[in-house]
Parts: structure tokens; sequence; C-alpha cells
């Protein structure tokens, strides 16, 4: 965590994945008084869909991608190597969760080789990982949205990675305790 704290809020970078299906749909409604609050809820949860991201402080969800089915390893490489390294610099640090597949030697290796770092949270420790606060907003906008076909939940996720912004990315940084520092004139 000593390297985290040494390092400005704009170096630091998160990855994460998360996944939603056709039976995501609110969890509490409203209703006038008396009255019963009722909405459809489907009883077929339908495909599942992976959506994998990088999240910076100046982009916001700065890449992401969505796939069908559960993200293998193979999947996770891929995306580091056309989306995330790319947009790497030397001295940017790139954080992970421990799942099993950012462990991967290629994965390191990708971001190495543009004279980043990987570094690992510590365990049950999403509280220090801001992309946690960006998956919340999707899965809300998610759930608003409805989605009830393939086609439309495609669309919902695109429109919901789309709406995390740079504003929420530095509120969401702030949340877990990475402040950006103030540039004086």
């Amino acid at each position: 965590m000593s390297l985290i704290a040494a390092q400005t809020p704009e170096r630091l970078k998160f990855i994460d994945e998360s996944a939603c299906h056709l039976g995501l749909t609110r969890a509490y409604g409203w209703a006038k008084k008396g009255e019963r609050c009722c909405f459809a809820v489907p009883g077929n949860t339908g495909a599942r869909r992976s959506m994998v991201g990088l999240f910076t402080l100046s982009g916001g969800m700065a890449a992401h991608r969505t796939q069908k089915g559960s993200l293998k390893t193979d999947d996770f490489q891929s995306f580091v190597e056309d989306m995330v390294a790319p947009r790497l610099v030397a001295g940017d640090v790139l954080i992970v969760d421990n799942a099993a597949c950012h462990k991967g030697k290629k994965v390191r290796q990708m971001i190495e080789a543009v004279g980043a770092r990987l570094l690992f949270l510590p365990p049950y420790s999403p509280d220090f990982s801001p992309i946690e606060f960006a998956w919340r907003k999707v899965k809300a906008s998610l759930r608003e949205a409805g989605a009830r076909t393939a086609e439309t939940l495609t669309q919902a996720i695109e429109a919901a990675l789309q709406a995390v912004t740079a504003e929420d990315a530095g509120k969401f940084y702030a949340h877990c305790g990475y402040r950006a520092v103030e540039q004086s004139h």
C-alpha cells in the first residue's frame, strides 16, 4: 500500500470486471400511502454479460469491453493488450484485485513493457478500488433501464458505461482516499 500512497492519483489506474443479466431489476420502489408497490420481475435471468473496464481519474471508464458469458484469462489478457497497455505510460500503477485472471505472466509483462507497474489490492478490500463505485453506478442504470432482450441489454450497458464520467471518477477516487493534488499557478 505504500506504493499507492507515494503516487499521485492521476497515476493510479484500476481494472475490474463485473457481470449482469436480463433479470437485473430494481431492489425497491415507491407507492402512494395505502397502495402496494408493484412492478414486473422476470423469472428468467437470460444470458450473462461480462464487463471489464479500465478506470482512471481523468477519463472515468476510459476503456471497456463487454462479452457474452464469463470473463476468462485469455479474455482479460486480450483486453489488457488491446485497450489498456496502449493507454499506459511509464510510471503508471495499474491496480487490480486478486482474481485469478489478473495473475498471468503475460499480463504483467505487457504492463511492465510500457514502464508501468502492476499492483494487487489486499484481499477483500474493494473499499480501496474506485471502480467498484463505477460498477455500482452502471448497475443502477441497468436496473433502471430494465432491459429484457439481449439487444436492449447490450445498448443499456454501453449507455451506462458511457455515463461514468471524469467528474464521477474524481468523487469515487476521493471517497477511496485518493486525493487529487491541487495545482497552484
